[in-house]
């Protein structure tokens, strides 16, 4: 039966059979004793209306013959950067991939960069014109069609390779040469996602078995288990080993996370994103092998260790501004509020308590307003929901807002004048110290602080 890309090729061709096999494709699920797919969420879009999902089977690990996909123990270096895999059809984009590749050589002179394009289809005569004309024939080489079995040799020689859709020839894990995750445990991370029990699969390491020599200590006993412990307080996610290489998600599942670091603190990011997204994330133990000879670990532990600190904390600004705003903010009104009222706490507050009390109130305040900001652009521009907080200030009108920072200004400020005619009164020669003189600087720093912020965040959450 015609589908998915037959039927994109005869419509893009606008062919007269294309309303024949689409009428086709329409009708004979209902006729079929078996339909092989390879989505579950596909599966459950196109068939569960008709009540034909009784009928489905999930062939999403049709192509893991591992008598076939095996490891090369011998080391090689990799004679092309890229390697594509897939038929060569208009809907799969190669062309403007392949003009990109020629920028990249011809205007920014990267001429170490070699491509191999694996695959045959109506396109193939037209890519080749197209590489002939720019003069790329020395950069980009498409070798046509090669069996399954030969297939395997060529992925050895790729550094990146591209997989138009995962029914390519190859599910969708992919794993690093330097071998340290197992590929005969894909299938465990692939059932989950064929099941649909998960949107994310992580295999993880701490779960199951570290073989002698695999991981430093240092990553297995503190760096790992501490970032691990900050993203599952921060976000939610209640998984074991948040770092690990040894992933599967659904396509659906990656298409809302717009995906954007390009270091070690990707690994971070997904799982974020993820939780943001509300996607299930599930964990199979696996084992994790020391690398390969020949390979190198890329990873610094402090420089990486560190990227991925700060993106759970920017991402967190509950954790990183909120919690620590909110708690200076009501020390510094207590030590204020204790100078002005001669409070005992074990000891008589005076002017001293009351400045920093006014300096911890005016810093928590400044927190707490960077909070709200953050979390409103990160609703914005990453999509994050908001904390509670946040929906409970965005509550307040920014006119109400400027109203409660013009009471504060009008009360500091009011304070002032009092203690700047007793000044004059003297003579000039004689201001008194009391508590009351840092809290009226402090509220009129305070309601400076709010109107701004509040005209920041109107200014963040207006639609344009």
């Amino acid at each position: 039966m015609l589908a998915g890309d037959a039927l994109k090729e005869l419509k893009i061709k606008h062919d007269y059979k294309y309303p024949l096999s689409w009428f086709a494709w329409l009708i004979a699920p209902f006729f079929a004793d078996k339909i092989v797919v390879y989505s579950y969420s596909f599966a459950k879009a196109k068939f569960k209306r008709i009540n034909l999902l009784s009928k489905v089977s999930i062939a999403r690990q049709h192509s893991l013959d591992f008598n076939i996909f095996t490891y090369d123990e011998t080391p090689k270096k990799n004679r092309y950067i890229l390697g594509f895999v897939g038929r060569l059809s208009p809907e799969k984009n190669l062309l403007n991939f392949i003009l990109a590749f020629e920028l990249l050589v011809k205007k920014y002179h990267l001429n170490n960069l070699k491509m191999l394009i694996v695959g045959e289809g109506p396109l193939k005569e037209h890519l080749l014109h197209i590489i002939k004309r720019g003069k790329m024939d020395s950069y980009i080489h498409i070798i046509g069609w090669v069996s399954r079995e030969n297939l395997v040799g060529y992925y050895h020689i790729f550094k990146l390779l591209i997989l138009p859709s995962f029914t390519e020839g190859l599910p969708s894990v992919l794993l690093e040469r330097a071998r340290t995750y197992d590929l005969e445990e894909a299938p465990k991370l692939l059932e989950p996602l064929a099941k649909g029990e998960a949107d994310i699969v992580l295999g993880t390491r701490l779960k199951g078995k570290i073989m002698p020599g695999a991981m430093p200590w240092l990553h297995r006993h503190i760096g790992n288990p501490l970032l691990t412990f900050i993203l599952n307080k921060f976000y939610g996610t209640k998984v074991s080993d948040a770092h690990t290489g040894f992933r599967a998600a659904t396509r659906e599942a990656l298409e809302k996370l717009n995906l954007t670091s390009d270091g070690m603190e990707f690994a971070s990011e997904l799982l974020i994103k993820a939780a943001y997204a509300g996607l299930r994330i599930k964990e199979v133990p696996i084992t994790y092998h020391p690398r390969r000879e020949g390979t190198q670990s890329k990873l610094r532990s402090f420089r990486d260790g560190w990227r991925h600190l700060k993106l759970l904390l920017l991402l967190a600004p509950k954790f990183l501004y909120y919690a620590p705003g909110t708690a200076m903010l009501l020390a510094g009104a207590a030590l204020m509020l204790a100078a002005v009222l001669r409070a005992n706490l074990g000891y008589s507050p005076g002017i001293h308590s009351a400045i920093l009390g006014s300096m911890l109130a005016i810093l928590g305040a400044n927190l707490a307003g960077l909070g709200l900001i953050a979390d409103l652009h990160l609703a914005k521009v990453v999509g994050r929901p908001t904390s509670r907080i946040t929906r409970t200030l965005a509550k307040v009108s920014v006119e109400q807002a400027l109203a409660l920072a013009a009471v504060l200004v009008a009360a500091g400020g009011a304070y002032t004048l009092y203690l700047f005619a007793k000044w004059v009164e003297s003579g000039y020669r004689y201001l008194p110290l009391r508590g009351e003189n840092a809290l009226a600087l402090a509220l009129i720093v305070l309601g400076a602080q709010a109107a701004a912020t509040a005209l920041a965040a109107h200014l963040i959450s207006e639609k344009q």
